[in-house]
């Protein structure tokens, strides 16, 4: 059943959108983005009910999402971190360049508009405050393994506070494809994803964790992943040597690839028509 589930993802995360539906690719970092939904004119930007904004949840010492959004695509951005009171204090972005002017050369985190940045770690209830008042087609989100980090989930545990584990960014993302008119609030979806290999029952756990992506085609394309560079990558020999007691992986595709953790890239189909 874990191949089986593999194959599943697999076939949820393989693109089916060609170049000419987006005018372009844009690829950065783990990312690979449509143009056409990047685009501060044209008809797609004409859909947007407001100024376009990157949502990300996946701010640590640094946020490549942001980052690119930013100065790449002039999209400002809203970083929000999981962190405890006293480390979120202490965030190299807080002191991080701030609406500079060029980042041209700049040695580590620069940002060419400017950007905020909040303490908030990644659940259903988080989310679904964050994009409540967000206008149709007008947000770029980032659901990233840095918003759920067990440190962060332990130490705001310790705070009092809502933590932000893998559980629960899962919870948010079956809330999201719950809610076809918060969907419909995005340009973009990108996704860490990180399947719950822990859980206490894990084949019914990562089975609707694989009904979740599946449920996300039906308002978005897949745009690209990080799994097709995983596969190539990956040998069979150096991941499980002979004679070794190799443990399965939770789950991978038939031929064996580790599939519990990759990055996924999505747009929504209304800027594709």
């Amino acid at each position: 059943w874990r191949a089986d589930l593999g194959e599943r993802v697999l076939a949820a995360v393989t693109p089916q959108i060609v170049e000419e539906m987006c005018e372009a690719f844009v690829l950065a970092a783990d990312f690979a983005w449509c143009l056409k939904a990047m685009a501060s004119a044209g008809v797609a930007a004409a859909l947007a009910e407001a100024a376009p904004l990157g949502l990300s949840f996946g701010m640590g010492a640094r946020d490549r999402w942001s980052e690119e959004h930013t100065n790449r695509l002039r999209i400002p951005c809203s970083l929000l971190a999981c962190a405890a009171p006293e480390a979120f204090a202490t965030l190299p972005l807080l002191g991080g360049r701030n609406g500079t002017a060029s980042c041209q050369g700049a040695q580590g985190a620069c940002y060419e508009l400017p950007y905020t940045v909040d303490r908030a770690c990644l659940t259903a209830d988080e989310l679904k405050g964050r994009l409540r008042d967000r206008p149709r087609l007008s947000t770029h989100l980032y659901l990233g393994t840095a918003s759920r980090s067990g440190a962060a989930d332990a130490a705001d545990a310790a705070a009092g506070s809502a933590g932000g584990g893998t559980g629960t960014a899962w919870e948010a993302l079956r809330w999201l494809v719950s809610s076809e008119v918060d969907q419909d609030r995005l340009r973009s979806l990108d996704v860490e994803v990180d399947f719950d290999c822990e859980a206490q029952a894990p084949g019914s756990e990562l089975r609707a964790q694989v009904q979740i992506l599946e449920r996300l085609l039906r308002k978005f394309w897949a745009v690209g992943s990080t799994l097709e560079a995983l596969r190539q990558g990956w040998n069979l020999a150096a991941a499980c040597p002979p004679g070794a007691a190799c443990t399965e992986p939770c789950i991978h595709t038939e031929g064996g690839v580790n599939m519990a953790r990759f990055t996924v890239s999505y747009v929504s189909k209304k800027l594709t028509r």
